[in-house]
């Protein structure tokens, strides 16, 4: 009773709820910052993009996460959605386990020719991964998160063939 800060312990039921409806409402806020800042990310990844012809490039290394590829999928969504000519590399380090994950997507408004899980086939290896896809979205887990840099930076050699 002390911890919940109740006299008796019919308060009890009502302090709980009042928690939980205060965590609740964390909860939706955060996401919603979260989702601003995502936006935010997005912006910048598309200004740095390389353009081809017909599509543009975008490699982006994210800050270590815990949410890890989920984050990866959001961001890849994101830049379909603001940009759908695009062809999406993305690669995180999650913070726990210090392994990468890498992530490759492909905009429907992308040349079809091109297709992620070859792509990512080429990546794997920087990470020590493996993984596989679709045509249009393809991800793979490795043990090497130093090689992550690595692999966005011939994500341009493979991808501009």
């Amino acid at each position: 009773r002390d911890l919940l800060k109740v006299t008796n312990s019919e308060e009890v039921g009502v302090r709980i709820e009042k928690l939980q409806n205060t965590e609740k409402e964390l909860r939706r806020q955060l996401e919603q910052i979260q989702g601003q800042k995502a936006g935010q990310e997005v912006d910048q990844m598309i200004a740095k993009a390389v353009s081809f012809s017909g599509f543009k490039l975008i490699t982006h290394l994210c800050a270590p996460d815990a949410q890890g590829v989920k984050r990866l999928r959001d961001l890849s969504d994101r830049v379909k959605l603001k940009s759908p000519d695009s062809v999406c590399v993305l690669g995180i380090k999650e913070p726990e386990t210090g392994k990468a994950s890498l992530l490759v997507s492909v905009g429907p408004k992308a040349p079809p020719k091109i297709n992620a899980s070859e792509i990512l086939k080429k990546l794997a290896p920087f990470i020590d991964g493996k993984g596989g896809g679709k045509p249009e979205l393809a991800q793979a887990g490795g043990t090497k998160a130093s090689g992550l840099e690595e692999a966005l930076s011939e994500a341009q050699k493979h991808i501009g063939q």
